[in-house]
């Protein structure tokens, strides 16, 4: 129901989460197959040491070719020590219940 604009990253759930139109865990299920961490941060995910800290190695061709794919989406995000930014996908910053 909301997506997030990536500020610090750290209210967002790398997988779980709705950023960049996507939700990867959903997007891209054969390298979350892989996912040594489920419920990471964008933040701790963009801030890995390395591959091996977030996927068990080796990964298949396709983990791999979605790989390369969700390190250029992490890579795109600016940094920024602003907050996370939520909004309804719908566009309005309010609920309505009817």
């Amino acid at each position: 129901m909301a997506i997030a604009n990536i500020g610090d990253g750290l209210s967002c759930l790398f997988w779980d989460d709705l950023w960049l139109n996507k939700v990867p865990c959903i997007h891209y299920p054969q390298l979350f197959s892989f996912a040594k961490l489920t419920e990471i941060s964008i933040n701790a995910a963009r801030n890995a040491e390395g591959p091996e800290t977030l996927f068990h190695l080796p990964l298949s061709q396709l983990a791999a070719q979605q790989l390369v794919e969700v390190a250029q989406n992490l890579n795109a995000l600016p940094i920024s020590e602003e907050k996370d930014i939520w909004t309804y996908i719908w566009g309005i910053l309010l609920f309505f219940y009817v």
